[in-house]
C-alpha cells in the first residue's frame, strides 16, 4: 500500500465506518484516493496528532469542575496539540474535505466515539465529517483552533496564542460561531471571544443558555445587522465596539428579532 495520506467521498467513509462498527462488508466500496505529494513523514504526522488526543482523552476527569462536560473539557483541552501539529501539513491536505473524512474513519473512531458517549451523545455519521466537516470533531477541533489562533497580537491577557481556544462551552463555538457566518470573520470572532472570557471593556460575559437576555440574542441581532454589514471589513477597534454595544443592548432588555 502506498505510504502517506488519503482522502474519500462521504460514501466511501460511510461505508468504511459500516465495516469497521458493524463487521459486515461494504459493497461498492469506493478506494481512497492517496494525496499526492504525501508519504510517511506526513502519516507520522497526523499519528502524532492522534496520539496528543489520545493522551488528552486520559487526562480529561470523569467531572470537571463548573458547568463543563467531559466532552467540552476535552475540546477545550486537545485542540492546541493538535493543531501545532497538522498545521505543519501541506495546505492542500487541510482544505480536503476528504482527508479529514479518511481521518476520522481510519483513525479516530474509538476516540470519537467516546467523546460523544462521554456526554451521553448519540455518535452519528456527521460527528465523522460525513456531510458538512465542521460537525465532524476531527476537522471541528482543528478549525477551532485555527480561527482562535491568535498569535502575538493581542494584549490581553497573555502571550499564549491559544488562550482564546480554551473557552469550554461546546454551545458557543458549535451553535454561535463554527456554524455562523459572522464567526468567519476574525476580528468579531475575537470580539465575541473577550467578551465571553470577560475581557472586553465592562461587559460581563452572557449567559448561553435558551433564557431570555443572552449571547442567543446577540447572535439574532449581528445575523439581522450582517445583512447589511460587510463584518469582513471592520479592523479590530470597530468589531469591538459593535459587539460592545450590541452586547449592552441585550444587557438592557433589547432582544434580537425572532
Amino acid at each position: 500500500m502506498i505510504d502517506g495520506l488519503f482522502s474519500v467521498d462521504s460514501a466511501t467513509a460511510r461505508g468504511l465506518l459500516r465495516e469497521a462498527q458493524e463487521g459486515l462488508p461494504a459493497r461498492e466500496l469506493g478506494k481512497p484516493m492517496h494525496v499526492e505529494g504525501t508519504g510517511s513523514e506526513e502519516l507520522r504526522i497526523v499519528n502524532e496528532a492522534v496520539a496528543s488526543l489520545e493522551a488528552s482523552r486520559i487526562a480529561t476527569p470523569a467531572r470537571p469542575k463548573g458547568n463543563v462536560t467531559p466532552g467540552g473539557y476535552f475540546e477545550a483541552h486537545a485542540n492546541e496539540q493538535f493543531h501545532r501539529l497538522l498545521s505543519r501539513l501541506p495546505r492542500k491536505v487541510l482544505i480536503d474535505r476528504g482527508f479529514w473524512r479518511w481521518l476520522s474513519v481510519t483513525k479516530m473512531q474509538d476516540l470519537i466515539g467516546w467523546r460523544h458517549n462521554a456526554d451521553g451523545d448519540q455518535v452519528k455519521e456527521a460527528n465523522f465529517g460525513i456531510g458538512s466537516p465542521v460537525e465532524g470533531l476531527a476537522y471541528r477541533l482543528f478549525i477551532r483552533a485555527d480561527l482562535a489562533h491568535d498569535p502575538g497580537t493581542h494584549s490581553l491577557p497573555t502571550p499564549d496564542p491559544y488562550w482564546l481556544t480554551r473557552f469550554e462551552s461546546q454551545d458557543l463555538w458549535r451553535s454561535h460561531l463554527l456554524r455562523q457566518n459572522y464567526g468567519r470573520t476574525p476580528e468579531l470572532r475575537r470580539a465575541l471571544l473577550l467578551l465571553q472570557h470577560g475581557h472586553l471593556g465592562t461587559v460581563k460575559p452572557l449567559h448561553l443558555t435558551d433564557k431570555p437576555l443572552g449571547f442567543r440574542d446577540l447572535a439574532k441581532r449581528l445575523r439581522n445587522l450582517g445583512t447589511n454589514a460587510f463584518y469582513e471589513a471592520m479592523d479590530r477597534a470597530t468589531a469591538e465596539a459593535l459587539v460592545v454595544a450590541e452586547a449592552q443592548f441585550v444587557v438592557n432588555g433589547v432582544a434580537g428579532p425572532k
